[in-house]
């Protein structure tokens, strides 16, 4: 019985020693701020819109903020190693890196890559690197997360209420395709279609043109 005692006081005084061990290791280390990076190393937000070419947009915004307050520079993907390059399915990105001094440099990878659901997800993966390869978490990431989640948060305000301005209209000319298969095609991509019907004018140039209500307008 006093054996098992004696077992377990040691184990008790051993578990502080090794913690106090610890401590004193990354109190002494040469990169404190490996030690003190916290905030998350990646992070993933839906793309405010549906298309690509608006989700490009996004990331054309979100690129700038990263380069202009952060002072970060843009790559190639020929640059370096990069994390997300050659992910599956990826259907953009932009690299960045600064140097912080002390023969420590920062980057940060953005992608787009389709979302199952529908849509773009883009994703942000950002490391410091130090001058013995030690890497930590970007510290500038959650800057970074921040910004790009109030950037889409805004735009999709905007597009639940959108105003006039935000409005507009293309001309399309179609040969040889009825109007009925033509209406029938953009309704089955999503857009809204208006009907007009056509009659004569008060001259041989003249047409006017109104509007066919099928059921209930709002």
């Amino acid at each position: 019985m006093s054996k098992i005692q004696h077992k377990t006081a040691y184990a008790a005084l051993t578990l502080p020693c090794l913690l106090l061990f610890c401590d004193l290791a990354w109190g002494q280390a040469p990169y404190p701020s490996y030690a003190a990076a916290s905030g998350p190393q990646a992070f993933s937000t839906s793309s405010p819109h549906r298309g690509l070419t608006k989700t490009k947009q996004f990331l054309n915004s979100a690129a700038a903020q990263v380069s202009l307050f952060l002072n970060y520079e843009e790559r190639q993907a020929s640059d370096g190693t990069w994390k997300i390059r050659g992910l599956p399915g990826l259907s953009g990105a932009r690299y960045f890196t600064k140097s912080v001094g002390g023969g420590t440099h920062r980057t940060v990878e953005a992608a787009i890559l389709p979302d199952p659901k529908g849509g773009y997800e883009l994703y942000f993966y950002g490391t410091e690197t130090y001058a013995d390869h030690s890497q930590a978490p970007n510290p500038d990431l959650a800057t970074i997360q921040a910004s790009v989640q109030t950037l889409a948060q805004g735009i999709r305000t905007k597009l639940e209420s959108p105003g006039m301005q935000d409005f507009g209209y293309q001309a399309y000319h179609f040969s040889y395709l009825q109007s009925d298969r033509a209406i029938a095609l953009l309704k089955s991509l999503g857009f809204t279609t208006i009907e007009y019907s056509q009659q004569a004018g008060e001259s041989i140039n003249d047409r006017i043109y109104a509007p066919v209500q099928n059921g209930q307008w709002r």
